[in-house]
């Protein structure tokens, strides 16, 4: 099957602890400043959490539930720093991938997918590079939805009354495991309204100065934090982002973490690329 859920039906094993970084809410609007970094407002604060393993869970997570799905892909791409490859090869399949896991009749895919690496300048690309991202965050609002919806639509030429649209990540490991920082995603069953924060985002990927609005996370006990252990190129892992017909939050939150006794896991890198789901 060209896209299947991966489950093997062994019980599942979980990291003890993991640091997972929080904002620390402090009243100020916070802000990630990429163009001055000087001008950025991110206080956090570090919590030991419990990050269960997904890989052999007796049930399997789904996005209608949790917010996210691991499922098999093998990508046609043959180097996902070639960005014409990842132009058109990879944003066609992400909208296949996005459409058949939500249920939606269209796809389209953003712009700009992003590599993130811990050494990503030592990659030759001509691709957006960064580094994983190191806090608990969702990267769309109820507000930066439609303004990405739109620059989706842009891109494909299309037109749609944005009455429905919802917005997925899909997440793929460019390097077999063990990988230094995996991601974690949070079950966005245990995300109550108050643990979310309204920040701006400025920035300048390729070159095009952008602002825009995502949320940071508040700690809260009631977050269950998941992964999937030993994750390799040919699986990805789709999470909801946001969505516009959820009176509550609709977002998985995610961030990178250090797994414990994995020192010598190699330096992670990775894809994501990003589709709006357009259910009208």
């Amino acid at each position: 099957m060209w896209l299947s859920r991966i489950w093997n039906g062994r019980k599942p094993s979980t990291v003890p602890q993991a640091s997972i970084r929080y904002l620390a809410d402090d009243g100020r609007r916070p802000r990630a400043d990429r163009i001055e970094p000087e001008r950025s407002i991110i206080p956090f604060v570090d919590v030991e959490c419990p990050v269960h393993d997904m890989r052999n869970a007796p049930t399997p997570a789904c996005l209608s539930a949790e917010g996210f799905d691991l499922v098999q892909h093998r990508s046609g791409v043959t180097d996902f720093t070639d960005a014409v490859q990842v132009e058109e090869i990879y944003l066609a399949e992400i909208e296949e991938m996005v459409r058949q896991a939500s249920g939606a009749p269209r796809a389209f895919a953003l712009p700009r997918p992003v590599l993130r690496s811990s050494h990503h300048a030592a990659e030759a690309t001509a691709m957006i590079t960064e580094g994983p991202a190191p806090m608990a965050h969702t990267d769309f609002t109820d507000i930066s939805i439609r303004a990405a919806a739109k620059v989706a639509l842009d891109r494909a030429g299309a037109t749609s009354d944005m009455r429905h649209v919802a917005l997925y990540t899909v997440w793929r490991s460019l390097r077999p495991p063990p990988q230094d920082r995996p991601l974690a995603l949070c079950d966005m069953r245990t995300v109550a309204t108050a643990d979310l924060v309204r920040a701006d985002a400025v920035g300048n990927p390729g070159g095009i100065t952008f602002e825009s609005e995502f949320y940071f996370v508040k700690a809260n006990a009631q977050h269950r934090w998941c992964y999937y252990s030993a994750m390799t190129p040919d699986e990805a892992l789709i999470f909801r982002q946001a969505d516009t017909d959820s009176e509550g939050p609709s977002g998985c939150p995610h961030t990178s973490f250090l797994q414990p006794g994995n020192s010598g896991g190699m330096p992670r890198l990775s894809i994501e690329a990003r589709a709006c789901a357009f259910f009208d």
